[in-house]
């Protein structure tokens, strides 16, 4: 069920809700414009959402003008790691554990763990929308599948805030992106109702 949805004016290529507690109804969405002619350049935006998920709003607080950026990651207030590493390591080694498969219909461009229900993996599946998929022990499908944005899917988060989810059905919130359709949207799987809680 959609929630909400904004039109970024950008080609957006992901979405994060931050990790933090105290801040988990942050959204941050990144936009990127190619310039192409006699001197091609990248411009983009970072923006800033507050998601009030009971409300259905998603409200702009913050957009910073930037090159354009293809990803994000939430640091720690006060992490001052800046170590460098130099050193270049490849390891392609077979997974331990039984792998499992599924078929998605699209290129995956981004997975993402759900943070309170195991198994549960939100994939952006860029020629065929978004998919909940369950990878249980016994067996591995796709439990839904999103497809109203109008071009690739590229990025994709769960809501991370636990005290949204407990003690409610259909109380997960999902944030996607699409790269041409310049949408973000908000929206609750419609799962719950055929025996997966999330």
């Amino acid at each position: 069920m959609d929630v909400a949805r904004c039109n970024l004016e950008g080609n957006v290529d992901a979405v994060e809700f931050c990790p933090h507690n105290g801040c988990r109804h942050v959204l941050t969405a990144l936009t990127y414009i190619l310039q192409e002619g006699d001197r091609p350049s990248r411009a983009g935006r970072i923006s800033l959402f507050n998601v009030g998920a009971e409300l259905g709003r998603l409200d702009l607080f913050q957009r910073i003008e930037t090159t354009g950026i293809f990803n994000t990651k939430w640091n720690p207030v006060g992490d001052s790691n800046t170590k460098a590493h130099t050193m270049r390591v490849c390891c392609i080694a077979k997974n331990p554990n039984d792998t499992n498969n599924v078929v998605t219909g699209g290129g995956v461009w981004r997975i993402k763990f759900h943070p309170f229900a195991a198994g549960l993996v939100l994939t952006a599946c860029i020629h065929n929308g978004f998919s909940i998929v369950n990878n249980n022990e016994d067996n591995t499908k796709v439990i839904e599948t999103y497809n109203k944005h109008e071009s690739f899917a590229y990025g994709a988060d769960w809501h991370t805030d636990k005290s949204l989810h407990e003690g409610k059905r259909n109380s997960t919130l999902v944030a996607t992106c699409s790269f041409y359709d310049r949408l973000l949207r908000i929206w609750t799987p419609e799962s719950d109702s055929q025996g997966f809680a999330i």
